[in-house]
């Protein structure tokens, strides 16, 4: 396997710029950065979700009446819990804390309607068979905390 890239050192390019050889480790550390750079963005934007961003947004919803504090228990086990749903339009996991007996989360929720919340729990998306749950339309189950119960 060839271990470089290389184009004529001499010949320029369509723009006048002569050519440069990038080795397999110009490469592999080109992709190392920008892995590194994503992760790192994905960890601020977790962390910014987890702790500041919940309390800022949820803090301005709170303004609003509609809007209460709800906290979600998952008491199954597990090392890395994490909880998503239609309050953040299942895009990122928040992170829960592990209290004596539980892992657990405060979140502003809206109580005009229902809200549909699912667990990671290391790496394995599961829903908690203690607690409200139904199936969506695709036939998959998740967690429910009913607008009768907010």
């Amino acid at each position: 396997m060839r271990d470089w890239l290389a184009l004529p050192p001499s010949a320029p390019n369509d723009d006048g710029i002569r050519s440069k050889c990038i080795t397999h480790h110009d490469m592999a550390f080109i992709e190392e950065e920008e892995e590194e750079e994503e992760e790192e963005q994905m960890i601020d934007m977790k962390r910014s979700l987890s702790t500041s961003s919940m309390t800022s947004i949820d803090s301005d919803r709170s303004l609003s009446s509609k809007y209460i504090e709800h906290k979600i228990c998952w008491n199954h086990g597990g090392k890395k819990v994490q909880v998503t749903g239609e309050f953040l339009n299942w895009s990122v996991p928040v992170d829960m804390i592990k209290d004596t007996d539980c892992h657990v989360i405060y979140l502003q929720m809206d109580s005009t309607k229902d809200i549909e919340f699912k667990f990671i729990v290391d790496g394995e998306w599961k829903y908690a068979t203690d607690l409200p749950h139904r199936k969506d339309e695709r036939g998959i189950v998740n967690n429910v905390l009913s607008k009768s119960i907010i």
